[in-house]
């Protein structure tokens, strides 16, 4: 009876999934969604101890799904690589790459930035943060060390004053 059912099944033409009617395959591809993770073992012989990254990267893309799908392909672009990969290229094309690389980024709106100004009470310049980048860099061989500071930069720790917010008396064991 099975066999019946997968026999007819095979016999019906396909005409809602065709390549005409799907669009660019940039646009299948969005369709398609994240592949499952086995089928990416296999695909790419992916040890698996990858499972937590994949996991992490499809619930990522669960929370910041777009409301098109087409917005989905570009969601992670930058300005520049949205430009490079656009259909038909724009007008003044040269002025758009020249401005796209030559621009700062806009820096005062990262949310670290904004917490350590929060925090310290006051402004603190770009060239600072410059500096404050690149202190690190030269003065120690230690990655670990290295890893360390830019992690306090950047809050993934916490940094002494708001452990001393959080627990304002050390511990007797200190």
């Amino acid at each position: 009876m099975l066999t019946n059912a997968i026999s007819s099944s095979t016999n019906r033409p396909r005409t809602h999934n065709t390549m005409a009617t799907r669009g660019s395959p940039r646009d299948r591809a969005v369709d398609k969604g994240i592949k499952l993770f086995p089928d990416l073992q296999q695909e790419f012989k992916l040890p698996y101890r990858l499972v937590f990254a994949y996991l992490q990267i499809k619930s990522y893309l669960a929370k910041n799904k777009p409301s098109r799908p087409s917005d989905e392909a570009t969601m992670l672009m930058t300005e520049f690589e949205m430009v490079c990969t656009h259909r038909k290229p724009p007008k003044k094309i040269i002025s758009i790459s020249y401005k796209a690389l030559t621009q700062a980024p806009d820096q005062g709106r990262e949310t670290h930035i904004q917490t350590w100004h929060k925090e310290l009470g006051k402004t603190i310049t770009m060239e600072d943060w410059a500096k404050a980048y690149s202190s690190h860099k030269g003065v120690s061989s230690c990655a670990t060390r290295i890893e360390l500071q830019q992690k306090l930069l950047y809050r993934w720790y916490l940094v002494p004053a708001r452990i001393h917010q959080i627990w304002p008396q050390p511990p007797d064991t200190c």
